[in-house]
């Protein structure tokens, strides 16, 4: 990925910072000035901030190359490369979920947020009635290949991610090596491998990516305070 160096800012409040250690770029002062968007470098870990008050939200967000992404705000969609090129888009796009939660990547399979009963996630085939339950679990997102469905469950110490494979008919907790709740999460490209919003301690917070057979966590991101770290989309490549 690019690594631009020199900060960039439009009159209208857009902008794209210089690369810096995540602790200086997402202190508890820009968490306090409302909703940041910010690329975090999975290697490095260092982040760009690049603006405040965007709506959240991965129907939002979506990149359009290796170095180039788009985002929707209340006055029009705005492109963005990671060179510091900031520019409007018209006519405005309309930006569906990277990893719509709906079907599997072949069309074989949905899955539903089940509200009747005691809830829960209702997987089945493609125009045919539910198959399997998943009791107590919600927020299904289907892998962006295969046919694997995570969701967000509520296990004993907080909630973890697990991984249903409707062919094999398993059900996996693959953030169950870590003892900590995880919360918003999504798929890698590839679907190997899965990034979630974390909570390492009560006086932290951080963005892990967890390898789904494995169950191996990496740190992303982490930093001290509270305040929410959503994962939206992932570069392509």
């Amino acid at each position: 990925m690019p690594r631009p160096t020199p900060a960039f800012e439009r009159p209208d409040g857009v902008s794209i910072s210089a690369p810096m250690p995540a602790s200086d770029a997402l202190s508890d002062r820009v968490f306090n000035a409302g909703v940041t968007l910010f690329i975090a470098d999975r290697e490095s870990g260092l982040v760009w901030i690049l603006g405040h008050g965007v709506p959240a939200g991965s129907d939002r967000v979506r990149w359009t190359g290796d170095d180039t992404l788009v985002f929707n705000r209340p006055d029009g969609a705005i492109q963005i490369g990671l060179d510091g090129d900031i520019r409007p888009v018209s006519p405005l796009p309309t930006l569906t979920p990277a990893q719509p939660g709906g079907g599997s990547a072949s069309g074989a399979w949905v899955a539903l947020q089940l509200v009747s009963g005691s809830g829960g996630v209702g997987v089945a085939p493609a125009g045919g009635d539910i198959r399997y339950r998943v009791n107590g679990a919600h927020a299904p997102v289907w892998a962006p290949v295969g046919e694997l469905v995570a969701m967000s469950g509520n296990y004993c110490r907080g909630f973890d991610v697990f991984v249903f494979d409707p062919e094999a008919v398993t059900l996996a907790n693959v953030t169950e090596t870590a003892d900590y709740p995880f919360l918003d999460f999504i798929w890698n490209p590839g679907g190997a491998a899965i990034t979630a919003f974390a909570l390492p301690s009560q006086a932290s917070r951080a963005i892990d990516e967890v390898a789904v057979h494995s169950g191996v966590v990496r740190r992303i991101v982490e930093l001290p305070g509270s305040g929410e770290l959503i994962p939206l989309a992932w570069n392509p490549s």
